[in-house]
């Protein structure tokens, strides 16, 4: 943690100092000012498709973080004192400016495309993962201003997502490290080493020259599915078994900012009645019209076969006995 607390200093901020580059750069792109109406004005039916509303809790959880233990890992090294209140607010606010950003950038771009090609924003593939890979960098490939131009604005682009992505792999591998390490007592290098060559390795596949279809039907099962899913159980645990109330006396023992009792309601009624009826719609819908067209093969390897390993790695790592755990029985 200590690490990477020095490394994140650059890699937060440098992505924020390159996003403001690519808004100025796509402002002045002809028909920029078309991706931001169909970016800004909304489309109220698509409030009607279930899976909009799961693709944005995915996306907003992958965001912020949550529903992986990232926050559970990182948590547990804050000492008693730290206001999660206020921290927790500043986080969700920020991390909401900077996804409206990214959207400027990303639209106004579009606009570019739609207009140098004819194809209709709607036509694009904007959501998910195709929008960083192969749509957006597309438009990149497009600009005017001559080839070292495209290198330019394509270099700040990758490395913007370079730096995004590192600390993304930070928090996911800290998390998984902090809950093995605390479980069985294991060495937190040679942990660290080997869940690094085990990721790498499992994520090979994505490197293939089918490696960005294989990620979007992770991405899409894992990240809106799964975590929603996840939120709910979540849920239950914190509002129901440990106790809403209990936990809000605590953030609310060390801070001036107080959380009242619709903080509770949230925890224990709002959000799991939110949580599971769009994971039972979400699983209805995608039984019944497979992903975007995908093979029902591939969605089930990639997909539900991802969603149904992670339930049963999950619950039979739970049933295995940690360090601990042996001691208070012997004890």
């Amino acid at each position: 943690v200590t690490s990477v607390g020095k490394v994140v200093k650059y890699t937060v901020i440098l992505p924020v100092i390159l996003l403001v580059f690519l808004i100025i750069r796509a402002m002045t792109l002809p028909g920029a000012f078309d991706g931001l109406s169909y970016y800004l004005v909304p489309d109220w039916s698509a409030l009607l498709d279930i899976n909009v509303w799961a693709a944005a809790y995915g996306q907003i959880f992958f965001s912020l973080s949550i529903l992986f233990s990232i926050m559970v890992a990182y948590g547990s090294y804050l000492n008693k004192e730290a206001e999660v209140t206020k921290d927790a607010m500043i986080i969700g606010f920020a991390d909401a400016g900077i996804s409206f950003l990214s959207g400027i950038a990303a639209f106004g771009t579009l606009g570019y495309l739609s207009a140098v090609s004819g194809t209709p924003i709607s036509q694009m593939k904007h959501t998910g993962i195709m929008l960083a890979f192969v749509t957006y960098p597309e438009a990149l490939a497009q600009m005017p201003g001559g080839r070292l131009v495209v290198i330019l604005f394509s270099l700040v682009f990758f490395i913007m997502l370079f730096t995004l992505a590192i600390d993304s792999a930070f928090s996911i591998v800290e998390a998984i490290i902090t809950a093995v390490v605390d479980k069985f007592g294991w060495n937190k290098s040679k942990t660290t080493l080997w869940v690094c060559v085990i990721g790498f390795a499992s994520s090979l596949i994505f490197a293939t020259r089918a490696g960005l279809y294989w990620l979007d039907v992770v991405d899409h099962f894992v990240n809106d599915f799964n975590l929603i899913a996840i939120g709910f159980v979540e849920c239950l645990a914190l509002g129901w078994v440990f106790g809403a109330d209990n936990i809000r006396d605590y953030l609310n023992s060390n801070t001036d900012f107080k959380y009242g009792k619709w903080w509770s309601a949230c925890i224990k009624y709002l959000c799991p009645v939110i949580f599971l009826f769009i994971s039972v719609t979400y699983l209805i819908t995608n039984l019944t019209t497979p992903y975007d067209g995908y093979p029902v093969s591939n969605l089930i390897a990639g997909g539900w076969g991802i969603v149904l390993l992670t339930v049963i790695f999950g619950i039979g790592i739970s049933l295995v006995k940690g360090k601990n755990e042996d001691k208070a029985t012997v004890s």
